[in-house]
């Protein structure tokens, strides 16, 4: 079909769609590695007293939303959020500290961007 008398249209319009969607399932693969990366760092630097904590990692598989591509990573223990903003020595093991998750996350952040940019090239 024509459309606007240019022929071909739609099947461009549909390689396109095409490869938007590979390019996105990509992404989705380079967040989920960057995901397991960040549980690699985290784990060992988050506060360990009687294991529970560190436990409580969760990464929920990465999907496509309206806005683009999202990944989490969260500890699910109802104190993690005071653990990860609590500075006191006496709370932390050897190795651990408060600000683990974001701390993680910081000694990453150019890992994930370059993980994410490698899984989204076309190949």
């Amino acid at each position: 079909m024509a459309v606007g008398g240019l022929r071909g249209l739609d099947d461009v319009l549909r390689n396109m769609n095409r490869e938007i969607v590979k390019i996105e399932g990509r992404t989705l693969r380079g967040i989920t590695r960057s995901q397991l990366l960040v549980e690699q760092v985290v784990i060992p630097i988050t506060p360990k007293r009687t294991g529970h904590l560190r436990g409580t990692f969760k990464r929920p598989p990465a999907r496509m939303t309206a806005h683009g591509p999202i990944g989490k990573v969260e500890f699910k223990a109802g104190y993690a959020i005071y653990v990860h903003e609590i500075e006191r020595e006496h709370y932390h093991t050897a190795g651990t500290g408060w600000k683990y998750l974001e701390r993680a996350l910081r000694v990453c952040e150019k890992p994930i961007l370059n993980i994410i940019a490698e899984e989204a090239r076309i190949l």
